[in-house]
């Protein structure tokens, strides 16, 4: 079994937030690891339009909103799968499923790319 991400001993509040961020990013990978794209798009009980790459897609918009916005200087919005509105859809969830392997591991990429700088200890 491949080492994985420890929870978070007690500490400033700094670090026990990034602990949690790469105890939880370290739990979603290893479900995700060895998956092809399909069984990675696949809903996982119908009515549910969760996937493991929408909850990927979702981590990686929301923890781009809050570190870039919410932690970050007073830029625009810009979301990376598109425009929410009320009435509209959640691009991350909603928008149909990747074709390729490639597109999949787009999204998995740009999500690790998003989370380096996370540092914890492994077990």
């Amino acid at each position: 079994m491949a080492d994985r991400v420890s929870e978070p001993a007690d500490g400033d509040e700094r670090s026990i937030l990034l602990g949690w961020l790469a105890f939880h990013r370290d739990a979603l990978r290893a479900n995700c690891a060895g998956l092809d794209a399909e069984q990675l798009a696949t809903r996982s009980v119908p009515p549910s339009r969760l996937s493991l790459l929408g909850l990927v897609r979702h981590l990686t918009e929301m923890e781009r909103v809050y570190a870039s916005w919410a932690l970050g200087p007073a830029v625009p919005l810009q979301f990376v799968w598109g425009d929410y509105t009320d009435d509209g859809p959640e691009w991350d969830f909603d928008a149909g499923a990747p074709a390729t392997a490639a597109a999949c591991g787009g999204t998995c990429r740009s999500w690790s790319a998003s989370t380096r700088g996370t540092t914890a200890t492994r077990t």
